[in-house]
């Protein structure tokens, strides 16, 4: 029931079935941007049931809560929000938890039984976890949908009708994972024996989310049609709590824009009042002397013996080489960097460039430019610094070697400071 001033409307069975449902077909209209990936059809079908399935859940969500209690309408703006952040969340840790989970804990079945060859313990073992995990973790969603439902509601969780509503929204999730599974394993093995039609994955998955969404809207229907309780007010406030640790947790759920207010202002101010820790940037005994930025500032993964590997930090603006579409920045890495971090995190690698030219000409700096396109890099080392290499990445190609090195070196001088021996 929706306050507008002193009338109240009921929400009518067909708004309540329209609202997902032209959520899921906004979604599925706005799948053009996956179109680039029907080269991979499997993946290109998954993508579209899960952004699909996120729309759908979201619209159900701001739906039924509406219907099933009395709320204002401009509290419509949190509950959209909340809504939106929770299927967004949920959905993602649920198709990464379901995809990833099985390669995760293939070396431990091998392990165990020795291999995954079909008809061996291990291939046993290794499909009975993809059995179990999404069943695992569909009762888990519908548990806590039903637990947060009801808590926004005002509902007892010790009734009948919760066991209803809980297995309506079980069954919903259930059949949202099967057409997943199954959709995805079968234009898989149907692309192996032969490449088929371009537009069988949209169609497929389409028509999947569509049967998806009909089968978990006639079971909630049904569970909500004997339901008597009284309508309580919506907690709006823990609509904003959801919609405040949703924004926290991952700033760009609710876009750019929400992106660079947490990250330029929410953040900076948390930490300048010591509510948030400020991580030392610091690598091989070094502290790099710059703002700590959640985005801009990257410490790298830690070495076998536990020491960081590296750290990347934006060169300030005040050295001369930023611009309004070039924002350099500046790796700094342990010299032992292992070849792990450098292929993840790095865009090239001149240790063998700069020891053979400091081989060649003792005691001097060594500096070899590499151009990447519109934009160059350029890696240094100095005797000053033993133990790490430098590299200056994403300056304009037409700046001269030379005054790149004289801004690097500045900034090395100005900013990195040795903190132990």
């Amino acid at each position: 029931m929706i306050r507008i001033g002193q009338r109240q409307f009921e929400v009518p069975l067909w708004l309540w079935v329209a609202v997902p449902l032209v959520s899921a077909i906004y979604a599925v209209s706005g799948a053009n941007v996956l179109l680039p990936r029907f080269g991979v059809p499997d993946e290109t079908f998954f993508l579209i049931v899960r952004r699909c399935a996120t729309a759908a859940l979201t619209g159900f969500l701001i739906a039924d809560l509406a219907h099933r209690t009395r709320v204002s309408w401009y509290d419509l703006i949190i509950l959209g929000l909340a809504s939106f952040a929770a299927s967004s969340l949920s959905i993602d840790l649920l198709t990464t938890v379901v995809r990833e989970t099985p390669s995760a804990i293939a070396g431990l079945v091998i392990s165990i039984a020795g291999s995954v060859e079909p008809g061996s313990v291990g291939a046993f073992l290794l499909k009975a976890v993809r059995i179990v995990v999404p069943l695992f973790c569909g009762l888990i969603l519908a548990l806590v949908l039903t637990i947060a439902s009801r808590y926004l509601l005002g509902l007892p969780l010790r009734a009948s009708d919760s066991k209803r509503e809980f297995r309506a929204n079980l069954g919903g999730a259930y059949v949202w994972l099967a057409i997943g599974i199954v959709g995805y394993e079968a234009i898989r093995s149907a692309w192996m024996l032969g490449p088929g039609p371009r537009w069988l994955p949209f169609t497929a998955a389409s028509l999947g989310v569509l049967g998806a969404l009909a089968v978990q809207l006639r079971l909630a229907h049904r569970a909500r049609r004997e339901e008597r309780n009284p309508r309580h007010s919506l907690k709006v406030g823990a609509l904003a709590a959801a919609c405040a640790f949703a924004w926290f947790y991952s700033p760009d759920i609710f876009g750019q824009t929400g992106f660079r207010v947490m990250n330029n202002h929410v953040r900076p101010a948390l930490r300048a009042l010591y509510v948030l820790p400020t991580p030392v940037i610091a690598v091989a005994g070094y502290r790099v002397d710059v703002p700590y930025h959640d985005v801009k500032v990257f410490i790298g993964p830690a070495m076998p013996d536990g020491a960081t590997s590296f750290v990347v930090v934006p060169l300030p603006d005040e050295y001369g080489l930023s611009s309004i579409s070039r924002n350099p920045q500046v790796h700094i890495a342990r010299r032992d960097v292992t070849l792990r971090e450098m292929t993840r995190f790095f865009w090239f690698d001149s240790r063998k460039e700069l020891g053979e030219m400091q081989a060649a000409r003792r005691g001097e700096d060594a500096a070899v430019r590499v151009p990447l396109g519109v934009i160059a890099g350029l890696a240094f080392r100095s005797d000053d610094y033993p133990l790490v290499d430098v590299r200056l990445i994403g300056f304009d190609a037409a700046v001269s070697t030379e005054i790149a090195e004289q801004a690097l070196r500045r900034f090395l001088r100005e900013r990195l400071q040795r903190v132990s021996s």
